[in-house]
């Protein structure tokens, strides 16, 4: 009986090869297999390219035939990125640390003025009184904001508008912008369980899609919970001596449903707090995953 023709190996999509109204130069499929973009086919929208950056796999084959792969250090903060390189629209969610506080703030981006500023809402149910006092108090604040598995970073100045019954956050235009959770750091189709815990609920058994060293891509049949809400994951990984077990904590910084049905909700999944020692076991794997 002759050898069955190894599967291909699919890897996230490097974001330097996307771009709004530009042909895709290879075939982007998601986590369950259906075409995103063909080779060719032109990105004619900001939420098929918002997609493709959230959830977008090619064949690492592919990518070695655009002669496009690098050998270069992975590190989870890449610099110099601007703000004008993404697009951020109305609603996209942002989280606010003012300086001296433990707590970030929820907010929603109303839109942009290009190189001037950014202006914010907080989101619905936010205790308003609360979030502005602790913003009265900060001449300056942290800035997070998921764009598909990334997340930009950045400081800037912030100055409130009171317009009842809302009011509003004015951002200064940041010259230093940080793209954390770096989408050039491979990330590895897994499809295996997913044991998640969270705050006051039952443990949950959910699938995990995708796994790096720096975070993960976790379905369930509803929602695990909101854009910001942390949760504990424990999932086994195969080592050289045998398995290894994790226990990671981690905040959910994007969510897609109704990708294929309607009782299917992706969470995008950043660690929090993860140790050295557990970024390299997972390095391992996938690096070595990727060359098997």
């Amino acid at each position: 009986m002759s050898a069955k023709a190894p599967l291909p190996m699919w890897v996230a999509v490097p974001p330097s090869l996307l771009a709004l109204n530009e042909a895709a130069p290879l075939q982007i499929r998601d986590p369950y297999g259906a075409v995103l973009v063909e080779a060719g086919e032109h990105i004619a929208s900001v939420a098929l390219l918002q997609k493709i950056q959230s959830i977008g796999l090619c064949q690492i084959e592919d990518l070695g035939r655009l002669a496009l792969t690098e050998t270069v250090a992975v590190s989870p903060v890449r610099n110099r990125v601007t703000l004008a390189e993404f697009p951020l629209p109305s609603g996209t969610l942002a989280f606010v640390h003012p300086q001296d506080d433990e707590d970030s703030q929820p907010a929603q981006v109303l839109g942009c003025i290009q190189g001037e500023e950014l202006l914010l809402r907080p989101t619905p149910g936010t205790i308003l009184e609360s979030m502005r006092l602790k913003l009265a108090k900060a001449s300056d604040v942290e800035v997070r904001i998921a764009v598909g598995q990334d997340v930009l970073r950045f400081s800037c100045s912030v100055r409130m508008q009171h317009q009842l019954p809302y009011w509003f956050m004015h951002l200064g235009w940041p010259a230093d912008v940080s793209l954390q959770q770096d989408r050039l750091c491979p990330r590895l189709p897994v499809h295996q369980p997913v044991l998640i815990d969270r705050s006051n609920d039952v443990r949950r058994s959910a699938l995990l899609l995708n796994l790096s060293e720096q975070g993960a891509l976790v379905q369930y049949h509803t929602k695990l919970g909101k854009p910001g809400d942390e949760l504990r994951l424990h999932f086994v990984l195969p080592t050289d001596q045998g398995h290894a077990s994790f226990t990671l904590d981690g905040v959910i910084r994007n969510r897609h449903a109704g990708l294929h049905a309607e009782d299917e909700v992706l969470h995008g999944i950043e660690f929090l707090h993860i140790t050295a020692n557990e970024m390299q076991s997972i390095r391992r794997h996938v690096q070595r995953m990727l060359v098997t």
